[in-house]
């Protein structure tokens, strides 16, 4: 539907053959919309303008839409809306939640992941920000005609629910009476338990095998922490009007079914001849101009050998690899494992591991690994 400026400027340029030049009125006496066309006419007719705006108002038929036309001043032509029109069109921009908007021609699949808080702790600012501004995106890209895919991929798995659940059991702890505040609460005791109470740090250490193993104990108290974050979450997304529902929800837990299946993708993978290019060392030969970081594993993987390659320090490795920029955090991340296992603990910078972030779990789950499987040695070359 056509705005009422635009109705009356093309009924306007029909009567006149000219750019009618309608402007809003400047003053409230003057109606809502202006016209100096008679003016502008006069000049080629030889007339009088205001002459000339008479017969523009006598063949301009715009009686369903203004009241009837005034001719001001040397010659100007003023329309002033009727009310109930004018309460029409307040009515259908009311009434219509895309006005305005121009629909796409070309709309594609867009994934939003924001939010994304983790079981048993309450959202901080990050998680807000990320959630509204999320929010904002979906609302837009929807309005303007694209498949939306909202997803909120929660921290739901990991070794903390080890901990978390072996804590409950032992202290008899009742989940489903706690809120999000008293989850979080119980998350920041258990941590403290690990620290202090070695034994207490393998016993959880083994219920995360449990878990990730089915074990149908362990995995009751990991839902019912689930439940209880979620209703907190729930909460705070409700004040803030968002539309994330639980079923947009992809936590972490997700992919744990799906990795027999990705593991076995993975060793078919091992034949495919772009890895066999690599693992026979193309790397070594290279460029930096002719490595990519892109993210896609291929590439990753090759960016961090070539990193280790080049360099002989764990940490001059370390910044060669993040410094090729992209995806620098994969490149990164696999860097980390394979200088780990070639120049050990002691090499890492001691700046690094003493800030790392539950660096004495991340160690003991690795003594704990250590332990079970036993130790190996790497030969560099």
């Amino acid at each position: 539907m056509q705005s009422l400026p635009a109705l009356l400027d093309a009924r306007l340029r029909a009567v006149t053959g000219v750019d009618p030049e309608m402007r809003p009125a400047t003053k409230p006496q003057f109606g809502h919309f202006q016209s100096n066309v008679a003016l502008r006419l006069a000049k080629e007719q030889k007339r009088p303008p205001r002459e000339v705006a008479a017969d523009i108002a006598a063949q301009l038929d715009v009686s369903d839409l203004c009241e009837p036309l005034e001719i001001a001043g040397p010659g100007f032509i003023n329309f002033r809306i009727r009310a109930d029109v004018l309460a029409q069109a307040a009515t259908a921009v009311l009434e219509d939640p895309h006005h305005g908007l121009s629909r796409t021609s070309h709309p594609q699949r867009v994934v939003i992941d924001y939010s994304a808080p983790n079981v048993a702790k309450q959202m901080h600012v990050g998680h807000l920000r990320t959630t509204i501004i999320g929010d904002c995106f979906n609302r837009v890209l929807t309005a303007l005609g694209h498949e939306v895919i909202p997803q909120n991929h929660i921290g739901d798995w990991g070794t903390q629910f080890g901990m978390l659940v072996e804590h409950i059991l032992e202290a008899g702890i009742d989940v489903t009476a706690l809120d999000l505040a008293g989850a979080e609460q119980l998350y920041k005791d258990s941590k403290k338990h690990f620290d202090d109470d070695p034994g207490f740090a393998t016993r959880a250490r083994a219920r995360v095998v449990k878990l990730q193993g089915g074990d149908q104990e362990t995995l009751a108290i990991w839902r019912q922490l689930i439940a209880v974050s979620l209703a907190g979450f729930n909460a705070a997304y409700q004040r803030l009007g968002v539309l994330l529902t639980d079923a947009d929800l992809a936590g972490e837990s997700t992919y744990n079914d799906a990795l027999p299946e990705v593991a076995a993708d993975l060793a078919e993978q091992m034949t495919s001849p772009g890895l066999a290019t690599i693992l026979r060392g193309s790397y070594r030969v290279k460029e930096r101009d002719e490595i990519s970081s892109s993210g896609y594993v291929l590439h990753s993987l090759e960016a961090a050998l070539w990193a280790l390659a080049r360099t002989d320090t764990f940490l001059d490795g370390a910044l060669l690899a993040v410094n090729l920029g992209d995806d620098a955090d994969t490149v990164g991340a696999i860097y980390g494992q394979l200088a780990g296992a070639l120049y050990g603990r002691s090499a890492i910078p001691e700046g690094w591991r003493t800030r790392l972030h539950d660096a004495r779990m991340i160690e003991d789950l690795a003594a704990g690994i250590a332990e079970r499987v036993g130790t190996f040695e790497v030969a560099a070359g």
